[in-house]
Order: structure tokens, then C-alpha cells, then sequence
């Protein structure tokens, strides 16, 4: 979901903005259209800075000037708290999906990875299997698998251990 905004002096609606970024950590979210260049590089700024009150502290935020629709824009993503690493919180699900979609077989990739998930549930270690590069597909769906499952893992153990999630 990106918000459209601010073509025609219409206000951008930081605070959804900001919540969307927190929701997808290291994505750039696309915040709005600008009626200029300078109008997009104050708001840049405002963002880094937390003078926009939506993306305190200061540098939780990144923030860039992009052209969108042939207007100037903004893109944000959420960097995290800056005394805190940066946590991807996503399921393997909303990951993996959209890759599957680019794959050259979605359907293929998508089987490949929930079987992958219920061999690791079954107890299988997929890690140290041997690989080969015989069905391409197979590979990538196997790798984005156990990088999902690492992602969860390590956002688990950083829960657990009462850092920022």
C-alpha cells in the first residue's frame, strides 16, 4: 500500500507512512508527490531529522527524493531505532510471494518452498544437503526458505532476549 499524496497542495499523510515503514522494515515506501524539488528535499530532511513528528527518533528514517509520475516525490523506510540493528519482522510468506511471482514457474517456486518448510518442521536439515544446480527453480525456492526461516529465528532469539523487535 502506497499513500498518494501532495500533487495540488494536498497534505501528506506521514503518520500512515511511517506506520507502513515500521511495518516493513529496509522497504521503501513511496510517502507522495511534491509540487517541487525544494517542497521534496524539505521533506527528505524533515525525515532524517524527526522534525516530522511521525518519524522520531531522529534517523529511525531514511529518506530519499525520487520522481514519481513525473513529479517530484519522496520514498521512505524504516531503518530502525538508530541505537538498535535493524530487524526484518517479515514472514517467509510475504517475502517469498512476491518473489514467486517474478520466478519463470510462480507455481513451481511456490511448491518448492512449502515443501522446503515442511521438511525443516519434519526435522530435515536443509542446510547441509547437498545442492545442485539441475532445477534452478528448486534452488532459489530452497534458499529463500531457509533465509526466512534465519529471518524469523533471529528476530525470536532478539525478542526473547528484550531487544527492540
Amino acid at each position: 500500500m502506497s499513500v498518494l499524496l501532495a500533487v495540488g497542495g494536498a497534505r501528506v499523510r506521514h503518520a500512515e507512512v511511517a506506520e507502513e515503514a515500521r511495518l516493513y522494515p529496509g522497504t521503501w515506501i513511496t510517502a507522495g508527490h511534491y509540487e517541487t524539488r525544494a517542497a521534496a528535499n524539505k521533506a527528505v530532511r524533515g525525515v532524517r531529522s524527526g522534525e516530522i513528528r511521525a518519524y522520531r527518533p531522529q534517523g529511525a528514517y531514511a529518506a530519499v527524493v525520487q520522481m514519481i509520475d513525473g513529479h517530484p516525490g519522496i520514498a521512505v523506510r524504516y531503518a530502525g531505532h538508530p541505537a538498535t540493528p535493524l530487524l526484518d519482522m517479515r514472514t517467509v510468506e510475504e517475502v517469498y510471494v512476491p518473489r514467486a511471482g517474478r520466478s519463470e514457474n510462480p507455481d513451481a517456486f511456490r511448491a518448492h518452498v512449502a515443501h522446503a518448510l515442511d521438511r525443516y518442521a519434519s526435522g530435515e536439515d536443509l542446510a547441509t544437503e547437498a545442492w545442485t544446480h539441475g532445477d534452478p527453480i528448486r534452488l532459489a525456492a530452497e534458499i529463500e526458505a531457509l533465509a526466512g526461516l534465519r529471518r524469523l529465528r533471529l528476530f525470536r532469539q532478539n525478542a526473547q532476549s528484550g531487544g527492540a523487535s
